[in-house]
């Protein structure tokens, strides 16, 4: 009770309970690292708070730690324990086998150590040398076992859900990811029961089975993947991941190609790009990747990759940027089918948000009448909404129109339906600007 309630009395009414709306700027990291019954989500607001849950360095850690390294920087990072373990299997190729050379090998460790395993050849082959560091790694590493057949050193985990990373230092090439998917896409169906509020995907084990899968999951679920694949095979004549994705047409999954996994350049390049649209848009070309290294690429390489509508991680001009040299999608920032990843993201933001307002009008309003003033709120609600997709650069200026219908042409049968239809609306996208082409004439 006030004071001034003899004199004057207040009674505000709310607008009525807000919906919860969908997070277009919440980014997810699934891990598949430890057996559990339910997929569990954590929620993190700094690397600090990953390292204290799941000890520093560890994978999580260094994925949650690439997201928040980036400017601008996410205000916070899920990661979902799906609860389905992976089995990892990769073979790396011995290049050559004169005597003094060091072929050397680091494995990452998912408690955050890591370990280097070396052998140096003496009246070797590279059939001898694949078998005996093979023999070296199994003997001095605790979670993992290899094997050599003829010059391809054959890894695998030894305890399911330990999720090592390797690095190729010296006399090591075609590192080839040929990890099984144990089952994905069922668990993020299940992930989707404990925790739906998220846009945003990236994935710990990026081979091909696992990328195939949840691309598949991504394109119904109405979310954005973005897969990192290490696989050397992508840059040449034999891979087949990027091929894969664009033969599907996947309008929801883009493929970012980088050498040195451990480093989570997918969660990078997501994470300084996905921005909730409601505050504005990148385009995703062009993207400097704080905490991560460039690869160096051939343009024979890059020309595998553009091919594949694979995004890639380079220096041009003294500047690290995510780039694609392609001309019909210059400058990089699209999904495998082609499209750009921010007109997927804008479109996908500009129609939940449009169902999010209509929806809080009717419920909000009590009794939204059928009368042609109930259809103008209507009309009214959804070009606010557009009008703010031209405000942020997502659709282009002064583009949008929506149309209802007059009440006189409403079938009677609608209106006990209570149902409206007929209400129309329009937009061009504003783009972004990637290339130019100019001329200049000088002249005395």
């Amino acid at each position: 009770m006030s004071a001034l309630d003899p004199i004057v009395t207040v009674t505000i009414s709310a607008d009525g309970t807000p919906l919860t709306r969908q997070g277009f700027g919440t980014l997810l990291i699934a891990t598949a690292q430890e057996t559990l019954a339910t997929p569990t989500v954590a929620t993190y607001t700094s690397p600090a708070q990953a390292a204290t849950a799941e000890g520093s360095l560890s994978p999580i850690h260094r994925a949650v730690r690439a997201a928040f390294a980036q400017s601008p920087r996410p205000s916070r990072v899920k990661v979902a324990k799906l609860g389905v373990v992976v089995a990892t299997t990769v073979d790396v190729t011995v290049d050559a086998a004169t005597d003094g050379t060091v072929t050397s090998i680091t494995i990452y460790n998912p408690d955050g150590t890591s370990t280097t395993h070396t052998h140096t050849a003496s009246s070797d082959t590279t059939t001898t040398i694949a078998t005996e560091l093979a023999a070296t790694i199994s003997s001095e590493s605790t979670i993992v076992s290899a094997t050599g057949s003829g010059a391809v050193i054959t890894i695998t985990n030894d305890a399911n859900g330990d999720l090592p990373f390797y690095e190729l230092n010296s006399n090591l090439s075609s590192f080839d990811d040929n990890t099984a998917d144990p089952g994905y896409a069922t668990r993020l169906d299940a992930l989707l029961n404990v925790d739906s509020d998220f846009y945003g995907l990236v994935v710990d084990c990026n081979s091909e089975a696992i990328v195939d899968a949840v691309a598949a999951w991504t394109e119904s679920a109405g979310k954005l993947f973005v897969g990192c694949v290490a696989d050397a095979r992508e840059l040449g004549a034999s891979g087949t991941i990027g091929a894969g994705l664009v033969s599907a047409a996947y309008d929801r999954t883009a493929l970012l190609c980088h050498s040195k996994p451990w480093q989570y350049a997918g969660v990078a390049w997501m994470a300084a790009n996905l921005f909730d649209p409601d505050q504005g848009q990148r385009s995703w070309a062009f993207t400097t990747l704080a905490g991560i290294d460039v690869d160096t690429l051939s343009p024979t390489q890059r020309g595998y990759l553009d091919g594949d509508k694979t995004n890639f991680y380079v220096t041009i001009a003294g500047r690290n940027a995510v780039l694609s040299t392609s001309t019909t999608t210059p400058g990089g920032g699209f999904v495998a089918s082609g499209e750009w990843i921010d007109i997927i993201h804008g479109t996908d933001w500009l129609a939940q948000r449009i169902q999010e307002d209509v929806a809080t009008l009717i419920m909000n309003a009590g009794k939204l009448p059928y009368t042609q003033a109930g259809i103008d709120q209507v009309v009214a609600t959804v070009l606010k909404r557009m009008r703010q997709g031209e405000a942020i650069g997502f659709l282009a200026p002064s583009s949008s129109t929506v149309i209802g219908p007059a009440i006189a042409d409403v079938l009677s049968a609608d209106k006990q339906a209570r149902t409206l239809n007929g209400v129309e609306a329009s937009a061009e996208y504003a783009g972004a600007i990637h290339k130019t082409n100019l001329s200049v004439s000088l002249s005395y």
